[in-house]
């Protein structure tokens, strides 16, 4: 037969345990500190307006189109940045050195 002292020893002992295990279980984890990795900004990919005419002409339009209307008429050589990486249906999205943004056939714009 167990006597009271020893119960409530064995009582105490196991509320210690379990307090101790719930703890555990609550406490929340470190978290890490470690920045984020720095990822590479593209280049901006550059173009020149080549029609093929020394006087050549080309519409900068608000939209992939030759159905879309023109923001303003580009001439032979002027610089665009590309700013997007993909053509859409042979079209691309470019600023002007104004700072217009349209989009032109990507056939007229070259690198060199």
């Amino acid at each position: 037969m167990i006597n009271i002292k020893t119960l409530f020893i064995l009582l105490l002992l196991l509320m210690l345990a379990c307090s101790s295990t719930t703890q555990a279980m609550v406490m929340p984890q470190p978290t890490s500190t470690r920045a984020p990795p720095v990822t590479a900004t593209p280049t901006p990919q550059i173009c020149h307006v080549r029609t093929g005419f020394e006087t050549g002409i080309l519409n900068l339009r608000t939209c992939g189109g030759t159905y879309c209307p023109a923001v303003t008429i580009l001439h032979e050589g002027d610089t665009l940045t590309q700013t997007l990486s993909n053509a859409v249906d042979g079209w691309i999205p470019v600023r002007n050195s104004d700072g217009l943004q349209g989009w032109v056939n990507s056939k007229y714009c070259k690198g060199k």
